[in-house]
């Protein structure tokens, strides 16, 4: 589309969306089940061998464990495989949520800058929105589902101990060796521009996961489930004449 003056254009959530769910595939990277020769580990270690982009996955329509295995056996049904969708993670696109962290902020200017087709300008403003994601984990059998919501726990505890630590902690060896952090980035595209978007963990919904047990095609279907609330960037570019007036502030400088 053509980039004109008098557009607003604002960054949408679905590089958000991707960007969490490459963060919680951190959580099943380089682990492993050494104990192969117990049966009940038997899923569980075949799950982790799968690549990266398999282990977590987005399901668009926050349905049901149930309706996701469905969903998914009924696509690789109809290309033929013969292959159960679990164990799986899966996650569903963020929803927006009010927070108290937000209640103060203010969007501000971010950047200014003249079209390189000349006639007009463009200004972003950056805000934040607040996004609640439900994870979820689920197997046909108990001490598979333990194993991956226990290593997913892990994860998300020792990313959050790292969040609140002190800075004594943030300054020594063993900060850098964690490798987990809560702030990842998101790219996206605004009016044909490149934009980077910061997104932070905010919190977790409970530390421990709710138990869930349905049916799927008449099989006993578990499942664990998380809330996982964010903060991230959103920016809103305006276009508009380059002969106007450019104004250098904040918005509720504009609108109070």
């Amino acid at each position: 589309m053509k980039i004109t003056s008098e557009m607003r254009e604002t960054t949408n959530l679905t590089d958000v969306d991707k960007a969490f769910g490459k963060w919680l595939r951190q959580a099943f990277e380089n682990t492993v089940i050494t104990d192969a020769d117990r049966k009940e580990n038997l899923a569980a270690i075949k799950f982790l061998k799968r690549p990266a982009i398999e282990k977590v996955v987005l399901f668009d329509d926050h349905g049901s464990p149930s309706e996701f295995v469905d969903r998914f056996e009924r696509a690789a049904k109809s290309k033929g495989i013969e292959a159960s969708v679990l164990p799986a993670v899966y996650y569903t696109s963020g929803s927006v949520i009010d927070s108290a962290a937000l209640t103060d902020h203010i969007p501000v200017l971010l950047d200014s800058f003249e079209s390189t087709e000349g006639g007009w300008d463009v200004e972003t403003f950056i805000d934040k929105v607040a996004l609640s994601y439900r994870v979820v984990v689920c197997a046909w059998d108990n001490p598979t589902l333990t194993a991956l919501t226990l290593a997913l726990r892990s994860f998300l505890r020792q990313s959050m101990l790292v969040r609140h630590a002190s800075q004594y902690f943030k300054d020594s060896v063993a900060y850098e060796k964690y490798g987990v952090s809560t702030r990842f980035k998101a790219k996206t595209m605004l009016m044909g521009m490149p934009v980077t978007l910061d997104v932070d963990i905010d919190s977790l919904g409970s530390e421990m996961m709710s138990k869930v047990i349905s049916d799927s095609q008449s099989k006993r279907l578990l499942s664990n489930e998380i809330t996982i609330s964010v903060i991230a960037d959103t920016v809103t570019a305006f276009s508009f004449p380059n002969t106007a007036m450019r104004y250098e502030g904040s918005l509720k400088e504009l609108i109070t």
